[in-house]
């Protein structure tokens, strides 16, 4: 459950609030895809995939601009209960990492 680490990015203003300049900014499509190939690197997730549903109208207390609900779709021979504690450190990861450009 590693990424590269973030290239730095200018610091924008969102609505009044600073995001963090630490992060790298990826659209949702490339967010979603990236936590899915990390999902899809653990035994037994096979074609699961991860989605990422929600950007923030603010950056929250963190700085990050997206929400860690996600959507965790399974393929047939997994369980949640198998991948959910990985998608949770999986999310939380991304989201120390990434924001979403908008």
């Amino acid at each position: 459950m590693t990424f590269a680490e973030p290239s730095p990015c200018s610091e924008h203003q969102t609505k009044g609030r600073a995001m963090n300049a630490s992060r790298t900014l990826i659209t949702l499509d490339e967010l979603s895809n990236k936590l899915t190939e990390q999902l899809q690197q653990v035994d037994g997730a096979g074609e699961s995939r991860v989605t990422v549903q929600y950007i923030l109208q603010e950056p929250d207390a963190d700085g990050c601009n997206w929400s860690d609900s996600v959507v965790l779709t399974l393929d047939k021979d997994t369980s949640s209960k198998t991948l959910g504690p990985f998608v949770t450190q999986l999310v939380q990861a991304a989201r120390m990492k990434f924001n979403i450009k908008e």
